[in-house]
This record gives structure tokens, sequence and C-alpha cells, in this order.
């Protein structure tokens, strides 16, 4: 459709019947089942298609002249011209084969990449694989070489204007603005040379800013430098391709080498208005660190240009040197520092701004304006200032040679509270997280922060993820053991705080909605702007939280008789989920050979039916259970909180004070007959004794 349609746009009628068809047939190139990748030739010039879905060209097409491709800017089909005639005329399968690609990529650039992956790596499947890395490799080269043609143009158009650069009547700019910028010629001065050669004339130039210096008339009166230039080129591609049209029916349209551009252009120009004396030199300085670290020095870069005369309102550029070489300048910089929290600028200094350091930065005759100088302090930063740096030129401090071409009494100043030369030695801190929690309750951080709290500054808390079974921080106490780089990063960061305004002591409390696993805070102190000017390190212990299911705390009962009831509670904080039971049991006392508790089958004596849990988010949730009674002895209780799947989410230690009961009473023996059982033998005993006394007392009345 858009062959068709550009076809008409050219006007083409039948080419058959044109002068100029040829017979198209395949040149130098691989042809594949996807299909040909290479040169069409025709009328024995290699040409390139550059439509990737039309029609294959073969049979007979007709020249069409020097055309702009139209989906191609003027630098692309002057790109493609340079290409097909540097490369594209070579007999060499993998030069026409890279050169083809290269065609592909700048005609019809939506189609080629089109496929889901880079247009090289999908067409260079129709060369051979033994092929595919040189022709890569030789449409690199094509693309390097290429990025530096430019479209010429068959006409030149251009510019020369002066522009006073110096105020002592000598020196001066002259720019030169040419299209095509390839364009080279002489330029010829009145009332001036250049400083590059110190003559009237040069040649061989372009396009470009060039020095002058000016040669006034004898008497001294006000002058202006003119000059004259012609300028041409005959080189590059005139933003054409010589466009061929397939006339089989495809309508499939190849192209061959563009042509040239050959352009002249005559210019003149002259100064504006009559050269002037002085300038007033100012600079624009800025902090290398805004917010430096306590021992640095105080770093300032400075740039230096010429300002507006505040006498005669002109604004002169800097001055160079007769023998060349521009005018030295130096400024005085005072560093002063304050504990105020804000600054305001201003022309007075503040009377609580006590004076710091100060130093000088100078101008090089070399570079003038166009460096870029940098000065410090000897005095080092400390914590708990801000510190602010005030600018000053002042002709009594310039050379002679300098001071001649300065206004009378011309002071500069840029003055107090210059926030580009304002420096903080930001605060910083520690903090401490919480250690361990539960699910469904919220986890803090606590910063206290140390240094000057600046207007502005804020506070900002980050949480971290670790993968599952990362280390506990109540199990991991080494500072290496984990990989900052790799533990706090975007990917595993969960929860971001809101901004707080600093102070001395800030907390950050993340929702409660958070799942169990190990986490990592850090925090930030930012800037009124965002930018941030400290971070806590990621990983040490103070800043870990472990957050889990649940925490069990168990409480069993301590001394109890033997014949009265023994029971182990648990109180329960956390997030219960559908299925979650809670079992107890209890084991005799017992020691390994290196005198640890056991808690195994072997020494168990009771143990509870496992407790479905009513699901929910709880605190201090009560559970309690027992046996009626135990024997005589001492009891290690164990409980164990599982999930639906019977997974143990919680065990209890064995061998622990809270979780010891001591039963005293009668000796009780051991004879694997459930304890209550005893207990009813024993009260039936105690009965039968009770009845024979009874008895007994009766008769002794009787007999009296």
């Amino acid at each position: 459709m858009f062959a068709t349609a550009f076809a008409v746009l050219l006007g083409i009628i039948n080419p058959m019947s044109a002068p100029n068809a040829f017979a198209a047939s395949h040149g130098r190139g691989y042809d594949s089942p996807a299909g040909w990748l290479g040169q069409y030739l025709v009328g024995g010039v290699a040409t390139y298609c550059l439509e990737i879905t039309a029609g294959s060209p073969l049979g007979a097409s007709v020249r069409l002249g020097d055309r702009a491709w139209h989906t191609m800017s003027a630098d692309e089909n002057a790109r493609v011209s340079w290409a097909v005639a540097t490369y594209g005329q070579r007999a060499s399968d993998n030069w026409a084969a890279a050169v083809h690609l290269f065609v592909w990529s700048l005609a019809d650039p939506k189609e080629y990449g089109s496929h889901g992956q880079s247009g090289d790596d999908y067409y260079v499947w129709r060369a051979p694989a033994s092929a595919r890395a040189d022709i890569l490799e030789k449409l690199k080269k094509i693309r390097a070489g290429a990025s530096s043609v430019k479209a010429g143009t068959l006409k030149g158009s251009g510019s020369m204007s002066f522009q006073t650069e110096f105020s002592n009547n000598y020196n001066g700019t002259l720019t030169v603005k040419l299209s095509p910028s390839s364009a080279r010629g002489s330029i010829k001065l009145t009332n001036g040379r250049f400083v590059e050669s110190g003559t009237r004339s040069l040649a061989g130039l372009g396009g470009g800013s060039y020095r002058v210096v000016g040669v006034p008339p004898e008497d001294g009166a006000p002058y202006r430098i003119s000059a004259k230039g012609n300028f041409s080129t005959s080189g590059g591609y005139a933003g054409k391709v010589a466009l061929y049209e397939n006339a089989g029916g495809s309508q499939q349209y190849t192209a061959g080498p563009g042509p040239k551009a050959q352009v002249s252009v005559a210019l003149s120009a002259s100064d504006p208005n009559p050269r002037s004396a002085t300038f007033a030199p100012i600079l624009r300085s800025q902090v290398a660190e805004r917010y430096p670290a306590e021992g640095d020095a105080f770093t300032d870069n400075f740039v230096f240009s010429a300002g507006e005369d505040p006498q005669s309102g002109l604004k002169n550029p800097w001055p160079e040197e007769a023998g060349g070489g521009y005018k030295v300048v130096t400024a005085t910089v005072t560093v002063y520092r304050t504990r105020a929290t804000s600054i305001t600028s201003g022309e007075t200094i503040p009377h609580d701004a006590e004076v710091f350091d100060s130093f000088t930065v100078t101008t090089s005759a070399a570079e003038g304006p166009l460096g870029d100088y940098r000065a410090s302090t000897t005095k080092k930063l400390e914590s708990g200032y801000q510190y602010v740096a005030v600018s000053v030129i002042d002709a009594a401090d310039q050379s002679p040679t300098t001071r001649a071409f300065l206004p009378e009494g011309y002071r500069w100043t840029d003055g107090w509270g210059v926030s580009s030369e304002i420096a903080i030695v930001p605060p910083d801190g520690r903090s401490a997280a919480t250690q361990l929690e539960a699910q469904g309750f919220p986890v803090s951080d606590v910063a206290s922060l140390d240094g000057l709290l600046f207007d502005g500054a804020q506070v900002r808390f980050h949480l971290y993820r670790r993968p599952d079974g990362g280390p506990s921080p109540l199990q991991d106490s080494d500072p290496e053991a984990i990989d900052p780089a790799a533990t706090c990063t975007d990917e595993t960061r969960v929860w971001t705080s809101g901004l707080q305004p600093a102070a001395e002591v800030v907390t950050g409390t993340a929702p409660s909605d958070l799942r169990p696993g190990v986490y990592d805070w850090r925090f930030e102190i930012l800037d009124q702007a965002g930018e941030i000017v400290w971070g806590a390190p990621c990983g040490p212990i103070s800043e870990r939280t472990e957050i889990v299911q649940v925490i069990v705390e168990t409480e069993a009962q301590t001394n109890r008789r033997a014949t009265e009831t023994v029971e182990d509670a648990a109180l329960i904080r956390g997030t219960i989920e559908e299925g979650d039971t809670l079992a107890f049991a209890a084991y005799r006392a017992e020691r390994d050979r290196d005198g640890q508790p056991i808690c195994e089958p072997s020494n168990l004596v009771w143990a509870s039916e496992a407790i479905t849990l009513t699901p929910g988010v709880v605190d201090r949730h009560t559970v309690k259970s027992g046996p009626t009674m135990l024997p005589t002895g001492t009891y290690w209780w164990v409980e164990t909180y599982a999930n639906a799947a019977d997974e143990v989410i919680h065990r209890g230690e064995c061998g622990i004070p809270s979780e010891t009961s001591v039963v005293h009473g009668p000796d009780l023996p051991d004879t694997g007959v459930d304890p209550q059982l005893i207990a009813m033998v024993i009260a039936a005993g105690i009965g039968c004794a009770v009845g024979v006394l009874v008895l007994l007392l009766r008769r002794l009345r009787t007999r009296r």
C-alpha cells in the first residue's frame, strides 16, 4: 500500500515504457527460504531493497532519478547513499548482506524491529551460519562510518558576525555559521588580524568562532573590524538516493548511490558597534559538596565571567593582553560558620556568624574566564555548623594591568547566604529496632540523631525482608554475615515510611500486616528538596527485626500436691490461622550425660490432645491444660504449636525454670498405672481405715 502511494506521489507512469528501464537480477548475497539478502543489479549498478515486505524486484526496473526516500531523513538518505556507494558495490556476498541490513534498518525501521528481537539478529539468519558473524561485524563497521555522514545540500547559506569580547578595543570574536557545515574557505579582515596567525587573512576556515585583535586607526577613534569570506564544499551526499522502481507489478523500490553536493558561499560582516574599554568581572560559585563529612575542607568551584558594568551599563567581555592571554583577576573568599538552623540571603552578614577561614582564587592568563577553578580552606569542617562562603572581587586587589580595565573603584560581591555557597556537615544517627514481634502487630525503629538539625531536615525509614531462611537477629551477631548490597535493595524493600521532620528522636512504625520473616531497617536523613544527606548502613544487629507467626509464653504450676491438678498455661500473641493447634506434654526431669535436660518419649509421663485454636489476631490469649495429678517428682513441660498441616510453628524449650513443676506429697510409686486411679485407691484405703476405727470405738463403748 505504502509503495503504491509513494509511486503516485512521484508521478510514476508505466515504467515499462520508460527509456531508462533495466532488467533487475540478483547480485552478490544470499538466498534462503525466508528471502533474499544482498544486491539487486539494475543496469550494472548494485541496488538494495528499501521495503522489507514488498515483493522481490526481479525483472524490469526503472530509474526514477535522485530522490529522497520518504521514510528517511535527509541525513539517513545521505548515509544510505554513502553505504551503497562505499561498500555496496563490492563483489562480496558478506558486504552485500551487511549493506542490505543497514539499508533496511534506516528505510523500514518499524518492520525491521517488529520481530521481538534485534532486526540485525533476525534478518542475518537469511545468510549461512558460517557467514553471520562476519556480516554483523561488517554491519558494525558500516554504522560506525555512517555516523559522521551528514546530508549535503545544493544550496549554501551562512553568516558572519563580530562579538566585542574585550574592552581594550583590540580583542574580539568572529563567529562564522555555514550550511552545509562542511564548507571551507578564507577570510580577510579590515582593521583587524587573527590571533591564531597574526595576519589579516586566514585560509582553510569553516564554521566556528575565531579570535581577532583590532588594528585601530592611528588617531585612536572608535572603529569597526570588518570581514569578507568565500567558502565552498565538494564532499558529502545530497540527502538523496538513486531511486529505482520495480516495474513488474511488485512496486518494490531499491536504492543506488545518490548524488554529491557542491556549494559556494560568499559572506561579509562588520562590528555592529564601536569597541569599548572597561569590563566588570563576576563569578559563579558552587560548593563541591553540599553536605561534606566532618573533617573535610570547605571546597568551592568557581566560574568567572564578565558582567554588566554598574557605571556604564555596558557588558563587555573579558579582555586579553595585547601580547596574548587573558587579564588575570583575583577573588577573595571568606568562609563563615553559624549554628543557625536556617540561612536567609542578604547583603548583611549576621552578627552570630563567625569567620571560619579565608582563601583567594585567581584566574589563569591561559584560560581566563574559560577555565574551571577550585579552592579550599586549610581548616577542617566540624559537625554542628552551617558554613557560608562570601566572594569579593575588588579593584584594589588586582594587578595594575588588570585594574586599568576595571571601572573606577570597582567592587563586586555575591553577598551573604547564596544557596550554592552553603555547606552543612549533615547530622548522623543511630537506631534500635524491635528485635522480635508476632505477626499482626506493628514493629518500629527508633532513630537518635546527632548534629545540626537544619531547617527542612527530614527522616525516612525503610524496611527490607530477607529471603525465607535468613539468619535470625537473635542468632546472627556477625556483621559480615550478610551482604548489604544484596539485602537492602529495591527488590527486597517491603515498606517505606513517610517523611518526618528531623528531631533528636524519631520513630518509624511499620504496619502490622507484615508476614513472618527476618527484616532489616535503614533510615535516611534528607533535606527539604528530598536529597539524601546521610544514610544508615544496612545490616547492624540493632537494626534487625524477626517477625514470627506467634510468640508463646508459658508458665507451669510449680509446687503442687500429688493429689492436686497440675497445669501448664500458654499465653499466645500473634496471628492464629485456621486449623492451628496447641498441645502440652509433661516429662519426668532427666538429663543426658552432658547434664542437658532431655524431653523425649522415654521420659514422657503425660501428653494432652491437640487443642484447636480460634483463628484471629490475639494478645496474651491464654490456653491451659494438664493432668488431674502427677506422682511426686519434678517435671518439665513443653508446649507445641502447629499449623493445619501439622508443621511445627513453635516448640517450647525443655527444662526451663518457668516450665518446671515440682509435685510434693505421699510417695506414689510409679507403677505405670494412671495417677488418677492411684489417687482413687488411696482415697478408698483412707475410707476403709476410717470405717474400721469407728467400729472399734463403738465396741469399746459397748463393753463399758
